[in-house]
């Protein structure tokens, strides 16, 4: 069981991916995928309703996710485009002693045995979904998720929000990271986002 800070203690926010493309996408074209497009609107309502009033809020992209967005080719400068997003933000960078905590943690929670086969079993699901280069789609979350893990170590992260069910979400447990996917965002009884209630998974 991982609990997650109410919304509004919220000061290391990390974003994987798949949270900024729903965010930068427009829902109004979404009519033909229903969940899509609330996850989409929730998105939205999220940042430009309730983390936009958070003061002293840092948002966190890892140099991986940046890569991934270029090859999306979503804007020719990325990185002033997530700072214009986002106001303030940290690049997290993706070196050799990430590289050696995701070695040693891989290791440690999914354990010698366990490692391979999740991994192939994480494949076959991305291929039975579509998605051909899925060892690379692999590599680059569970890259990401090594750069949230050094942030956690430094007690500087509060949340990962994710729309990536399939992957991130999977190898973020493992790591027993706080990752809240985007439908999972606490709504209150008159339909706003809660930002006073912690939030356990």
């Amino acid at each position: 069981m991982i609990q997650i800070k109410a919304i509004k203690d919220w000061k290391y926010v990390f974003l994987d991916t798949s949270i900024i493309i729903d965010y930068l996408a427009d829902a109004s074209k979404l009519n033909k995928s229903p969940l899509h497009k609330e996850r989409v609107e929730k998105i939205k309502k999220i940042f430009d309703e309730v983390l936009s009033q958070i003061k002293d809020i840092t948002f966190c992209i890892s140099a991986i996710t940046l890569a991934e967005l270029n090859r999306s080719k979503l804007e020719d400068n990325i990185i002033a485009e997530m700072i214009g997003l986002f106001r303030s933000v940290e690049f997290i960078d993706f070196n050799a002693s990430t590289a050696i905590l995701l070695q040693k943690d891989v290791a440690k929670y999914l354990g010698e045995g366990q490692k391979n086969q999740f991994m192939a079993e994480l494949a076959k699901t991305l291929k039975e979904n579509g998605v051909m280069s899925s060892r690379q789609w692999l590599l680059d979350d569970l890259k990401i998720v090594a750069c949230a893990k050094i942030r956690y170590n430094l007690g500087q992260l509060d949340v990962i929000l994710t729309s990536d069910t399939k992957t991130f979400v999977p190898f973020a447990q493992k790591f027993q990271l706080p990752c809240l996917t985007s439908l999972d965002i606490p709504i209150d009884m008159f339909g706003n986002i809660d930002t006073n209630t912690n939030i356990t998974l």
